[in-house]
């Protein structure tokens, strides 16, 4: 409930308890001076001061415009004016320096400054309508002059760390959310750079192959309807068809090896690892341990002991021994004030302040004047920066109380005694109270900075691990598409090629065979185009009960055209496994059937796929040259220099905690081994 009604609250909770304590300070000034003929008159100045609070306490003020607020203010103004015209009791100084504080929360200092000139030439001059003499004028503006002082410096002190607290909430809220944004775009960071590569590389690579498959497909078209009109034409057709399609197999190297070599990261990965720069939490100048300190040393005492020789003569005949006191008093209390800032011991430090209390006091005594009561200010304001709250509280109601029964039974009362009292009490209780809170802001703004620096650092960090997720999420891409586009469109490109010979073969001797592939290859080519399109998406439809099918598809045109004698053997169960493992056992097999036609010049292939509990196992091997290739061998010992095709397959082993071993075999030939765990990976 507290919490609720200090968030509703127009003002700070500091500014709006001294507000609050003056306005029900003023009724009790009141009871001092009043008799009861004026019973009347104090219950309209109760009514005043307490609408008065209610518009302090219930108008959003902050929620208006500058204009609306000064309004506001001018009639605060107004009710102080009738409330003076009422009963006037000189506690209402005080409410104007309380509506004066208001301005120096709410306005820059060319607004809150020229108004508080205006509300003291009012009150000037309704001071020059009302005194008798100019003595009086000259005296009350004295007795107010130094707590006006105290109480406006301390509100200036309160409004800047105010303000600058929340400029460092504002900012740590921000980097907050700065940091939870970050903190949710991470986890969707890799998918968010995927996405992205996936689309830049179908506007790149995957146009570039676009384009040789097009020319292929023109070629083909070429050769069928040449090989429908003219024979001789028609040979010199094929070799151009089979030129485009060797350009279509070298756009395909060319672009895996371009996907494989790029290590570097793309221009706009490296642009966003920088992110935003982190927010610079530069160390701020603590007015309170700097600047204001020495406001405290100089300042105030000078202030307090200029106003205080002029008061201590008005009030007594000037006499060379009465001055003498009162420069020797007054020098006395400087010099210790000035000993107790660089006081550490906190023992020394109390006594430093008890020795100005008891200077200020003997001030009082001596030259038998209540306003220079108002000196303990001085007292009040190094409390409420060095010690503790319990102590501030102890030494605000202590001291005050002990010097005002001190003074009570030493000095005679007078009229202006409870007066003079109320109002060192009131502006004691300013003083800390705005002191005390600008300290409090102080040290939360510094825990706000701290705060601020850790979210910064954070959010770097997670600004690093973003940019690197996206930089091996681009990678991770890049492999993958060059994995596939070998593995796959290789695939049916040298398909294509060994149908195209096939063709250029039988143009002589059967021009009806020679044109069947021909259409064969054509529809080849429409198959190629669909893989192209599937592999830039990721798309490899294969599960488990489509793989065996998949397998006989994938054989077939070779055992047609390029290697008569393959056997396909299954053993075991293959009915449950993941998508991923019949995706690599799918391109294990594709691969041992491309390398064989490439490289090793086979006429029967073996492929044998084994699934049993704990794993599976793949097996590939032809009667060919075997190893003639040195990147098979550099393969068998680690080296990841070697062919394109081998090296995809091992990733997509190494991915699902799988191996592949690859090389000649003793008896004549080629083989290559992959097994799968079928366990957790």
């Amino acid at each position: 409930m507290s919490a609720h009604l200090v968030a509703r609250s127009p003002y700070p909770l500091a500014l709006q308890s001294i507000v609050a304590l003056v306005l029900i300070a003023t009724p009790l000034n009141a009871l001092f001076t009043c008799s009861r003929s004026d019973a009347h008159q104090l219950w309209l100045l109760c009514g005043i001061m307490l609408l008065h609070l209610l518009i302090c306490l219930t108008v959003p003020i902050h929620r208006l415009r500058a204009w609306q607020q000064l309004t506001v203010m001018i009639g605060q103004c107004g009710l102080v004016a009738l409330a003076y015209t009422a009963l006037p009791v000189p506690m209402l100084t005080y409410v104007l320096l309380a509506i004066v504080l208001q301005a120096v929360y709410l306005f820059r200092p060319w607004i809150w400054i020229p108004f508080a000139c205006l509300i003291w030439l009012g009150w000037s001059g309704t001071l020059i309508v009302v005194s008798t003499n100019l003595l009086d004028w000259v005296q009350r503006n004295l007795t107010l002059a130094f707590p006006a002082t105290c109480i406006l410096i301390a509100a200036v002190l309160y409004a800047r760390q105010h303000h600058r607290r929340t400029q460092v909430q504002q900012l740590t809220d921000q980097m907050q959310q700065h940091y939870d944004t970050l903190r949710l775009h991470l986890r969707e960071a890799q998918q968010r750079a995927v996405v992205e590569e996936r689309h830049r590389l179908i506007q790149t690579v995957s146009s570039d192959i676009s384009m040789a498959l097009a020319n292929t497909e023109q070629a083909v078209v070429a050769a069928i309807s040449q090989a429908q009109t003219n024979i001789i034409r028609c040979q010199s057709s094929m070799t151009q068809t089979r030129q485009a399609a060797s350009v279509a197999i070298d756009r395909l190297r060319g672009a895996v090896a371009t996907l494989r070599g790029s290590g570097g990261r793309p221009e706009w990965v490296a642009a966003t690892a920088g992110g935003s720069a982190p927010v610079a939490v530069q160390s701020v100048d603590d007015i309170l341990t700097t600047r204001g300190r020495k406001i405290l040393t100089w300042t105030l005492p000078v202030v307090f002991v200029a106003l205080a020789l002029p008061q201590a003569l008005l009030q007594q005949p000037p006499a060379p021994a009465l001055i003498g006191r009162l420069l020797l008093f007054c020098g006395m209390l400087v010099v210790a004030y000035i000993l107790t800032q660089y006081l550490r011991h906190p023992l020394m430090v109390q006594v430093g302040l008890a020795s100005q209390v008891t200077i200020i006091l003997t001030l009082v005594i001596v030259t038998q004047t209540m306003p220079l009561l108002l000196g303990v200010l001085l007292v009040m304001w190094q409390i409420a920066l060095r010690l503790s709250l319990f102590q501030i509280l102890t030494s605000l109601f202590g001291v005050h109380m002990s010097m005002g029964l001190l003074l009570t039974r030493i000095l005679p009362l007078t009229a202006d005694y409870g007066t003079h009292l109320l109002a060192a009490g009131v502006a004691c209780a300013a003083v800390v109270g705005l002191v005390g809170m600008a300290r409090r802001q102080v040290c939360r703004r510094q825990a706000d900075e701290a705060r601020l620096a850790r979210l910064a650092a954070l959010t770097g960090e997670l600004e690093q691990q973003e940019a690197e997720v996206r930089t091996l999420a681009v990678a991770a891409e890049r492999t993958r598409l060059a994995r596939e586009l070998h593995d796959d469109l290789g695939y049916r490109l040298v398909l294509l090629n060994v149908q195209l010979q096939l063709a250029e073969d039988l143009i002589a001797e059967d021009l009806d065979a020679a044109l069947e592939q021909l259409i064969t290859t054509r529809e080849q080519l429409a198959v190629a185009w669909s893989s192209a399109v599937a592999t830039v998406e990721n798309e490899l439809l294969l599960d488990a009960t489509s793989l065996v099918p998949a397998l006989h598809a994938l054989i077939q045109p070779y055992r047609a055209c390029a290697v008569p004698h393959i056997t396909l053997e299954i053993s075991g169960s293959l009915a449950r496994l993941p998508v991923a493992l019949v995706g690599t056992i799918y391109r294990a097999v594709q691969e041992g059937l491309t390398n064989a036609y490439k490289y090793a010049d086979a006429g029967r292939i073996d492929i044998r796929i084994s699934g049993a509990p704990a794993q599976v196992q793949v097996s590939v091997q032809d009667d060919g040259r075997g190893a003639v290739c040195s990147a098979h061998q550099m393969w068998r010992n680690g080296n990841r220099s070697g062919r394109f095709g081998l090296a995809g397959l091992r990733e997509r082993a190494a991915l699902l905690g799988g191996s592949v071993q690859a090389g000649s075999l003793s008896a004549g030939g080629f083989g290559l081994e992959l097994t799968l765990p079928l366990g957790e990976r």
